[in-house]
């Protein structure tokens, strides 16, 4: 669990890197999405960690624990953009899973080389995941 809560830290400090508050929303979901996808490509021992954790009893058991970063910015964050019309009227549980899991599986497919991504690859995987939640 302790690994988890650190490993889950790192993560959410690298999301929010270079985070401008000043900067237009959009724009801000796009550098959280690359810097996810940097996090897992250049700690993929974590990121295979965390599918492992996610997949285990240990999840099930403490579900209402998070890291302060993504109760306190990440998660505020994302249901701002639901709140305020940047995101489809969706819940927001559903948001996360559906964002992480196109990530992941993109992240995973270039570590395990099946598929080397460039820039503009996560680009448009990025590109995806926005017109897929955004409202129309």
């Amino acid at each position: 669990m302790e690994l988890y809560f650190y490993v889950k830290n790192k993560l959410g400090e690298a999301i929010l890197e270079g985070d401008e508050e000043a900067a237009p929303y959009k724009d801000r979901f796009f550098k959280f999405m690359r810097n996810q996808y940097n996090f897992y490509i250049n700690n993929d021992t974590v990121l295979f960690f965390l599918e492992q954790y996610n997949s285990s009893p240990y999840a099930k058991h403490y579900p209402e624990k998070d890291n302060s970063l993504f109760t306190e910015r990440i998660i505020p964050f994302f249901n701002y953009g639901i709140d305020n019309g940047y995101f489809k009227n969706i819940d927001s549980r559903l948001l996360w899973p559906t964002i992480r899991g196109t990530l992941v599986a993109a992240a995973s497919f270039r570590l395990s080389e099946h598929i080397v991504f460039s820039d503009e690859d996560i680009q448009e995987v990025i590109t995806i995941i926005w017109d897929g939640i955004k409202k129309q």
